[in-house]
């Protein structure tokens, strides 16, 4: 398991980077969804970067949070974080991950979610036009659950209407931590990599 710290003019890279490998496919989409809170920021990255090439391209947000980071904003675990070394740092992310992955393997463990169910209208609309290509794009695919939960609403809410070609929809993720998520990307960076990133609980402050 790898860590990386990718801040600044690193992440400008990284989503250029993603952004080049969803052109270099010849994947043209019509929307690009980013998961909130680091897939929208990847997302929006992501999408000025496409839409260079495609003035019509549309953006949206959509959420679904794990209540386990709510809980850690809540309590500033961020200052704690900040007198801890890195290296300690480093151990504490992988055995996380292990931890997480070991329990989901085993038990199916599911951690908790907070849902947003309010997916923008027009989105709806568009959808429900059918024939769009739509890339779902997050800055991490872990177990694949919050990918999964996505998916399933989009089909749902988002279903064309009778007589009206299916959505293609495609994923791109910075990385992907699980050995085995149940959901895998179309488009990704890293693989088995935990990436710290800009907006992480953990990045010393300068």
């Amino acid at each position: 398991m790898k860590i990386k710290t990718i801040v600044g003019k690193k992440f400008d890279e990284l989503c250029f980077e993603l952004a080049s490998n969803i052109i270099d496919s010849n994947y043209n989409p019509d929307i690009v969804i980013g998961i909130k809170n680091g897939g929208d920021i990847v997302g929006k990255k992501v999408f000025k970067y496409l839409k260079m090439s495609n003035s019509r391209l549309k953006y949206f947000t959509i959420s679904t949070r794990h209540k386990s980071t709510n809980n850690f904003e809540k309590i500033n675990l961020g200052k704690f974080l900040q007198y801890i070394p890195n290296f300690l740092l480093n151990i504490i992310r992988i055995v996380q991950i292990i931890t997480y992955e070991k329990l989901f393997d085993w038990f199916k463990f599911k951690r908790k979610y907070d849902i947003d169910y309010n997916i923008d209208k027009e989105l709806i609309h568009l959808m429900h036009l059918g024939n769009k290509k739509i890339l779902i794009i997050d800055d991490a695919i872990d177990s694949g659950l919050t990918m999964q939960y996505t998916l399933s609403n989009i089909k749902i809410k988002g279903l064309p209407r009778p007589r009206k070609k299916s959505n293609e929809i495609k994923i791109a993720v910075a990385t992907v931590t699980y050995s085995n998520p149940i959901i895998k990307p179309d488009y990704q960076l890293y693989n088995k990599t935990i990436i710290r990133f800009p907006w992480a609980l953990d990045v010393k402050q300068k």
